[in-house]
This record gives structure tokens, C-alpha cells and sequence, in this order.
């Protein structure tokens, strides 16, 4: 499955595939070799097969492929910016004006040498001009078929990543709204510097527009959360921020992190009548961001501290749907303490 991303080759909308690469070309080249081999085939046989002609066809389509590559790279910011249709048909005269070049080329050169007569000269010219009209019919048919292929996917996976993050918002927006309510008649002011932290947290949960944000963004929305936390259940509750590296060119999920400590909040610390603190730690290993999320659990407690596991499985799921394997949620529980650890790619 194509992951959201930005690990990736960037998508600009073009249905060809982009030949910037050393594996891209690699591949062309190898697909170049086994279509020249063919052509060998079908022209002397198994078993009588010419070496010479092999040598002779395969010179002429890799500097056709090759060719072509190069022009179709350096021309592909321009032809990104037309119509889609005009640029395939663009692209496609250009490959067959190419074709058109090198077989004039090479048999002047081939003719000289006496390699190749000129008798019917032109007649090869044209079979090379239907072959390599045919084949890039095909090609272009198969490319833009796994370009929309490529959308559709992605068009799924954005929303289901979307649907995902709904299903978190009412939860801890529901939670806030009732923090709110029972500050007001205690402490306005307070309860209007909650107002203003809940107004954030709402305009982040509406914000569709970002599948990822800065870690430094989603921790500041995390403190105005705990701070409406704070307001309502006091002293019960300590944070303890332990934060290292570059917050801001960490990406990560929008409303991650906020729901782990949501997690760690109401099946945690509310639970323990004298409270406890909520740790929070960032810290970077083998190209990674290591998010975790560590919270006391009641002794009394019979039950394994498994918290709400919709949210959890949900960030597990977005993880993967951007990350793939590379995207981990790993939660360890103790007798004492619950924690949950959330690993990014750093260079993702």
C-alpha cells in the first residue's frame, strides 16, 4: 500500500514515473535489455540465434530508452504543468521523434560500416516507428492506469485517516466541555483561560487541511488540554515535561499525542484518589522519535490497565497507514505504572 507521505518519491502529478533515481534507471535499463532480447528472439529464432543482431538491437533501444529518459526528466516540470492529456501525448511524440532520430542515425552508421545495406532502408525505419509506436501505447496505457491506481489508494487512505481522527475528536472535546462546565460557577477567569485553551484544541480537531503537524505544535496543544485537566482536578495532577532535540522538524499525526495523555489521565491518575504525575518524555534513537507516555496505576486495580483501547488502536492505525512498519505504538504495563510509547521516523 502507498503510504502518505513525504519518504517518498514527491508526487507531482505526473503519470509517468520519475527517472531521477539510480534504481529507476537501473530498471529501465534491464526492461530495455529483456524487450531488445525478445526482438532477437522473434527475428533469428532459438535456434539459430544471433549474437551480432542482439548486440546491434540492444544498442539501438537503449540509447532510444535512454534518450528518452533524460528529455522526458528535464521536460517533465514543464509538461507537469499541462493538461494531462497534452502531456501524454506530448511525451509520447517526443519518444517517437527519438526513435525516429536514432534509427536514421544508427543505420547511417550501420550502412557505412557495412554492417546493414541500405536496401529497404525505409522500411526499417517504419517497423521501428510501429514497434515503438505499439509498445509506448502500452506503456503509457500501463503508467497512467497505476497513476490513478496511486489516487484512488491515497484518496482511500486520506480518508481513512480523516475518519480516524473524528473518531478521536468527540471524545476528548466531550471530556474538556465538561472540565469547563464545572469551573464556571469555582473560578470564571479560570474558566475563561480554558475557554480559550478548549478553542485551540477545537480549531486543531477541525483542521483537515494537515495529516501531520510539528511535534512542537501538538505538545503546546497537549499543555492547554492539561491545563483544563489542571483547573479542574488541582493538585491531584502533576505533569512532567522531559523534552530533547529539534521539536519542530519532528512530524507526526495530527492529535496524536493527545489522546495518550488523555489515556494516561482518566484511566491513571483519576482513578488514584491522592493522584500522581503524568510523564512525559521525547527523546531521539537510531533515526527515530521516541514519544512516551508513562502514568501511575491504582494498586487496587484487578484489571490489567488496557485504558481506552478505540483511541489507542486508532493511533495505531494512522501510525501505520503513514509510517507502514516503520510506525510503532508500544504499550507495557506494570503493577505500578502504565506506559505507551509512540516511535516516529525522524527522517520521514
Amino acid at each position: 500500500m502507498n503510504k502518505v507521505s513525504s519518504n517518498t518519491e514527491k508526487d507531482d502529478g505526473f503519470f509517468l514515473p520519475s527517472f531521477e533515481s539510480h534504481s529507476s534507471v537501473a530498471v529501465l535499463i534491464l526492461v530495455a535489455e529483456l524487450f531488445a532480447l525478445v526482438l532477437a528472439v522473434l527475428n533469428s529464432g532459438l535456434q539459430q540465434f544471433n549474437w551480432e543482431w542482439l548486440g546491434l538491437i540492444s544498442f539501438f533501444v537503449q540509447w532510444v530508452v535512454l534518450l528518452s529518459a533524460v528529455l522526458l526528466q528535464w521536460l517533465r516540470p514543464w509538461l507537469c504543468r499541462l493538461p494531462l492529456a497534452s502531456a501524454a501525448i506530448l511525451s509520447y511524440l517526443l519518444v517517437l521523434l527519438v526513435t525516429a532520430l536514432v534509427s536514421v542515425l544508427g543505420q547511417s552508421v550501420w550502412i557505412g560500416t557495412g554492417f546493414l545495406t541500405d536496401v529497404d532502408s525505409h522500411w526499417r525505419l517504419f517497423q521501428h516507428q510501429l514497434v515503438a509506436a505499439v509498445m509506448l501505447g502500452i506503456a503509457w496505457r500501463y503508467f497512467y492506469l497505476q497513476f490513478l491506481l496511486q489516487k484512488q489508494q491515497q484518496a482511500q487512505l486520506l480518508a481513512k485517516i480523516e475518519a480516524l481522527q473524528a473518531r478521536i475528536r468527540p471524545h476528548f472535546l466531550f471530556n474538556s466541555m465538561n472540565s469547563i462546565a464545572s469551573l464556571i460557577s469555582i473560578d470564571p477567569a479560570a474558566a475563561e483561560q480554558a475557554i480559550e485553551d478548549l478553542s485551540d484544541l477545537f480549531r486543531a480537531s477541525l483542521n483537515t487541511s494537515s495529516v501531520r503537524v510539528a511535534l512542537q505544535d501538538e505538545i503546546a496543544l497537549c499543555q492547554g488540554y492539561l491545563r483544563i485537566e489542571k483547573f479542574r482536578m488541582g493538585e491531584r495532577l502533576q505533569v512532567d515535561w522531559q523534552l530533547e532535540g529539534d521539536l519542530s522538524s519532528t512530524m507526526l499525526p495530527s492529535l496524536s499525542l493527545q489522546p495518550l495523555i488523555e489515556n494516561a489521565l482518566y484511566h491513571g491518575i483519576a482513578p488514584i484518589a491522592e493522584g500522581g504525575c503524568i510523564r512525559i518524555k521525547v527523546y531521539y534513537r537510531d533515526d527515530c522519535c521516541h514519544i512516551e507516555v508513562i502514568n501511575p496505576v491504582a494498586r487496587e486495580s484487578t484489571s490489567s490497565h488496557s485504558g481506552n483501547q478505540l483511541a489507542l488502536e486508532n493511533i495505531r492505525s494512522r501510525l501505520w497507514a503513514i509510517y507502514g512498519e516503520r510506525g510503532r505504538l508500544v504499550l507495557n504495563s506494570g503493577k505500578d505504572r502504565f506506559s505507551v510509547l509512540m516511535v516516529l521516523p525522524n527522517d520521514f
